[in-house]
């Protein structure tokens, strides 16, 4: 690959501490690798428009060129710097190779280790397939794009090389430092405060949490089919309905009739934060108070949940670091992440048809599974390969249903959710009986 340099002029100099979901990544990524992301470049662009677009969005959005050093304590703050050169790269491909060409890009992104202190956090290598370009590869630092976040970066880059502007609102975008400052102000502190106290009065019928954890994936048309159809008939979107689907089957494993979750939220509710290229998630807490109830009404639990936890879910990490702390392991019963809607701009559910489709459920164990500071189950949703939609991953912790296998409790899942849509008696007026008794069969046999 050869480097194509590009100069940049900013608009300021600047410095501030980390935001407070900056923070949260900065525990757990600060030396990692850098995520990459491909991007379809429009037809007919050239090579120098294409480093004119990436010019402007290098000068146009801070966090791409934002380092993060640390000072003689190993406290992070993050600077912008208004001046600055930096490389993107060019690689030449065939019609017969580019695939393979920008699969090898994205490889060479990945191995490389990146020092937030002093590398720029998003990299750009731009895959030329005789004279036009076809394809950018993307490398980001998740201290400086959440997936929301590159999202923005990319259609704004659409924008630029097609209308030669971002077609945007009014106003400007939220930049990271200035979220940072704001976070520093009264009027954060204040808005801290009270998420705070939210998170702790959730906590404070929460359990303690133990060692182990099994994962498995199901991939299933006939639930894909069947959450579709529960969320058109409660005007909710299709998260909601997994959402509520899994706080059943944690009640349903704990004996218990309600659930606490923690959940991401992506915390662009204005324009500014909307169009913001930026790390802005954190998570959410929330608590559905009755499992015992028809499935409709759980799904409106879980709603109303979401949207009262959304209002608390922009905190300082630290500080609920703390409390955590103070409360010595206590642990929300379940983590939840749809992974879509960050990724796709309207996740796609199969149709009605799909429900009678159960035996092309694929349920795939899951070594290595990912940890999450949840005391039950972790569950994720995300975009299944090609076309094939959501793909349920979740693991299973502690020791407490070790007479339960982790593929069951997907199995659980599918036939509360498919049930419901079918309007089945049980699972849809009675889910939580209906899922006990599910998981008590199966655990006998």
């Amino acid at each position: 690959m050869r480097k194509v340099p590009i100069t940049l002029e900013g608009h300021r100099d600047a410095s501030a501490p980390l935001t407070w979901p900056q923070r949260r990544t900065w525990r757990g990524s600060r030396l990692k690798h850098r995520l990459c992301r491909v991007i379809p470049l429009p037809a007919g662009v050239t090579l120098d428009q294409v480093r004119g677009a990436l010019q402007w969005a290098y000068q146009e959005f801070e966090a791409l060129r934002t380092t993060f050093p640390t000072d003689a304590d190993g406290v992070p703050c993050q600077k912008v710097e208004a001046r600055g050169e930096i490389d993107i790269s060019v690689l030449e491909s065939g019609e017969d190779c580019v695939e393979a060409d920008v699969d090898a890009v994205a490889q060479v992104f990945r191995r490389e280790l990146h020092d937030p202190a002093v590398d720029p956090p998003v990299l750009f290598a731009v895959v030329v397939v005789g004279e036009r370009p076809a394809y950018l590869v993307t490398a980001a630092s998740h201290l400086a794009l959440d997936a929301l976040g590159f999202r923005v970066l990319r259609n704004a880059l659409n924008d630029y090389l097609l209308l030669g502007a971002w077609k945007r609102p009014k106003g400007s975008s939220l930049q990271p430092i200035d979220r940072a400052r704001y976070e520093q102000s009264p009027t954060g502190q204040e808005k801290n405060s009270v998420a705070l106290a939210y998170w702790q009065k959730v906590l404070a019928a929460c359990p303690h949490r133990d060692e182990l954890s099994r994962a498995a994936t199901m991939d299933s048309p006939a639930v894909r089919a069947a959450v579709a159809v529960l969320a058109k008939q409660r005007k909710v979107s299709t998260s909601i309905v997994y959402l509520a689907a899994v706080a059943v089957i944690t009640g349903a494993l704990t004996r218990r009739s309600a659930a606490s979750f923690r959940a991401a939220a992506s915390n662009r509710r204005d324009a500014r934060e909307r169009y913001c290229v930026g790390e802005l998630v954190q998570f959410m807490p929330g608590l559905i108070e009755e499992l015992d109830a028809p499935f409709t009404e759980i799904i409106k639990g879980a709603w109303e949940a979401s949207i009262r936890g959304f209002r608390f879910s922009h905190y300082d990490e630290e500080a609920l670091q703390e409390i955590f702390r103070e409360l010595d392991g206590v642990e929300l019963d379940f983590a939840y992440n749809d992974s879509r809607s960050a990724g796709q701009d309207s996740p796609v559910e199969n149709s009605g048809d799909d429900l009678n489709c159960m035996d092309a459920t694929r349920i795939e164990p899951v070594r290595g599974a990912f940890r999450t500071d949840s005391r039950f189950l972790s569950v994720i949703v995300r975009d299944g390969a090609g076309k094939e939609g959501a793909v349920l991953g979740v693991v299973v912790h502690d020791a407490y249903f070790l007479e339960i296998r982790v593929e069951q409790v997907l199995l659980a899942l599918e036939a509360l959710i498919v049930g419901a849509a079918r309007g089945e008696a049980e699972p849809a007026e009675h889910p939580l009986r209906f899922t006990r008794a599910f998981l008590g069969e199966r655990t006998d046999r």
